[in-house]
């Protein structure tokens, strides 16, 4: 397991492109955390992710109720 750090104080959520560089060819799945309402970047996160065939686990617990483009988080 390898753990990816925050976009920045301006963005508590994954920063896409560090996730992608922290990728190995082991990377088998990503478990991404929407916090304080705030959904992480999903577009760009799933279309990466697709790229590679990876699984994404989305923790919604700090994001209840949370829409991304019209669509709630998780769903």
């Amino acid at each position: 397991m390898r753990l990816c750090d925050v976009a920045g104080t301006h963005d508590l959520t994954v920063d896409p492109a560090v996730l992608a560089a922290m990728a190995t060819p082991r990377t088998k799945a990503l478990i991404v955390v929407h916090y304080a309402g705030f959904p992480c970047a999903m577009r760009e996160i799933t279309r990466w992710a697709g790229r590679r065939g990876l699984a994404i686990i989305e923790d919604c617990a700090h994001a209840l109720f949370t829409c991304y483009r019209g669509k709630m988080l998780g769903l």
